[in-house]
């Protein structure tokens, strides 16, 4: 909205946490934290960081759950 009155809004960014719920990839997650993000990055504790996609999420449970591509 603020875009199209002519007003440059920044990206906002923001940290959240989840958990790995699937070897081979799922995460669960709060809605609040992924629910309309554009961009997800993923940082494990050992450093190695993933590009999520929110593959699902329900606003009334605040859950969320973020797929990367990866394996163990």
């Amino acid at each position: 909205m603020l875009e199209m009155m002519g007003i440059s809004v920044p990206p906002q960014e923001g940290v959240g946490s989840g958990i790995i719920v699937k070897s081979n990839g799922y995460i669960l997650t709060n809605n609040h934290v992924a629910g309309d993000a554009s961009d997800i990055l993923v940082t494990l504790n050992d450093k190695r960081k993933f590009k999520g996609k929110v593959v699902g999420r329900d606003a009334y449970t605040d859950l969320a759950v973020i797929k990367i591509d990866a394996n163990d």
